[in-house]
């Protein structure tokens, strides 16, 4: 599933479709929650710094496991550095802790810059056992 990032109204519909995959999956309300402000943070940091972005969401599935993928694709390739959004002040202590937050919330996330064609950011939880 794709879903667009250009209004407030598709923050809402990402946070809705994120959170109904997850159940889908059967995660549990802690774990759903943890996912979907995580899904939210992102989708309204890109939005409200005036970017536009996709969201494709995914089922992941190991030997072992099952999980969910969200990744966030921005159509414009000048975004600055992610972490900038998400601290208010460069390189201090609080930098550290919205990113370590961030970062807790899920169990894999990983930012890429794409040269000319955007930044990717990839959010991956586990449904736990």
């Amino acid at each position: 599933m794709t879903l667009d990032l250009a209004s407030v109204s598709d923050v809402i519909s990402i946070r809705q479709a994120s959170r109904e995959t997850a159940v889908q999956l059967g995660f549990c309300e802690l774990e759903q929650t943890r996912l979907v402000t995580a899904v939210s943070e992102i989708a309204m940091l890109l939005y409200e710094n005036g970017y536009t972005a996709s969201l494709t969401i995914q089922e992941q599935l190991t030997n072992t496991n099952e999980g969910i993928t969200l990744a966030f694709h921005t159509i414009s390739p000048d975004l600055p550095d992610f972490w900038s959004l998400v601290r208010k002040e460069p390189d201090t202590v609080e930098q550290n802790i919205a990113a370590n937050k961030l970062k807790r919330l899920v169990d894999e996330f990983e930012v890429t810059t794409d040269g000319q064609k955007g930044v990717s950011i990839v959010l991956t939880k586990w449904k736990n056992p």
